[in-house]
């Protein structure tokens, strides 16, 4: 981050991969929420036991999928030196920890918006940054494609064309490493 950024955007996710509407949220973030700056943090070990491809590999198609903003988005590998698993309060009180002058701005999509009551410690969450909803397949007043990590994984997986749903870089580096051709 840079040391005028001041209102900076929190974007995490499994990014398992990230696809073309992960981008868009990012340049709709970047440019109409006011943000100086977007963090993408790829999530660790996820709450729920999810079964992930290996971090550093998500962490890798991420910085390919968002190298197109330059030094506005900085993909942050700092889940990985948190304990497990991986609540969203924890990364977010260690944030405040290392930038304590920055405006945070959590971004969360719609699908874990209308669970977010749910979260673990949901009322610190809200009190300590604002919640910014990106709705995804008709859901709310901006809205982006029904493209989703899951429905790449299933097309990978079936060797189907996945060229219109993620950035060329992560569909280069899906084929190079052979991701998401078996069922596991």
């Amino acid at each position: 981050m840079r040391d005028s950024d001041t209102k900076v955007g929190i974007y995490g996710g499994t990014f398992d991969p990230p696809h073309a509407a992960h981008v868009m949220i990012a340049a709709y973030a970047l440019s109409c929420l006011g943000l100086d700056h977007l963090l993408v943090l790829p999530c660790a070990d996820h709450p729920f036991g999810k079964k992930m491809t290996p971090f550093d590999q998500r962490v890798e198609m991420a910085r390919l999928a968002f190298s197109c903003f330059g030094d506005s988005v900085e993909i942050m590998d700092i889940e990985r030196h948190l304990p497990a698993p991986s609540y969203t309060i924890n990364t977010i009180r260690k944030l405040k920890e290392l930038y304590p002058d920055v405006e945070f701005t959590l971004l969360i999509g719609s699908d874990n918006g209308k669970d977010l009551k749910n979260w673990y410690m949901a009322d610190e969450l809200r009190a300590m940054v604002d919640i910014s909803v990106m709705a995804r397949g008709g859901q709310g007043d901006v809205v982006f494609p029904p493209v989703s990590s899951t429905m790449v994984r299933g097309r990978a997986r079936q060797a189907q064309d996945i060229s219109a749903l993620v950035p060329v870089g992560v569909a280069a580096f899906i084929r190079e490493h052979g991701l998401y051709r078996d069922a596991s």
